[in-house]
């Protein structure tokens, strides 16, 4: 979907597996889940409310959607499929700003 000059994806990801086929660890216990560090090794991820038919697509750990990379001005694929990568901070602000800033992105 385009974007004012970019192309964001028109729905939530559901990936399992990163684009080389290594699978990401799926969590479904909330505590386990809660036991989980804010780091760059704890890759896992988990669907709302153990439903893989939700409406949210699946939620990532930081460390799963980046695949462990740290990053804040790089393209990093992370989770995304093949010819996608993570929003950089930059691309994220360019998207606010063309929305009308952060009070009005909220509610696109």
């Amino acid at each position: 979907m385009q974007i004012g000059n970019q192309i964001w994806m028109a729905e939530n990801l559901k990936a399992t597996k990163y684009a080389d086929n290594t699978p990401i660890t799926k969590i479904e216990d909330e505590t386990a889940w809660g036991n989980l560090g804010n780091n760059n090794t704890d890759k896992a991820y988990c669907f709302y409310d153990n439903d893989e038919n939700n409406d949210y697509g699946v939620l990532y750990t930081w460390a799963a959607a980046t695949n462990g990379v740290v990053y804040t001005t790089v393209e990093v694929q992370g989770v995304c499929p093949d010819g996608w990568h993570l929003p950089t901070d930059a691309e994220f602000q360019e998207l606010t700003d063309y929305l009308g800033g952060y009070s009005e992105a909220e509610g696109n």
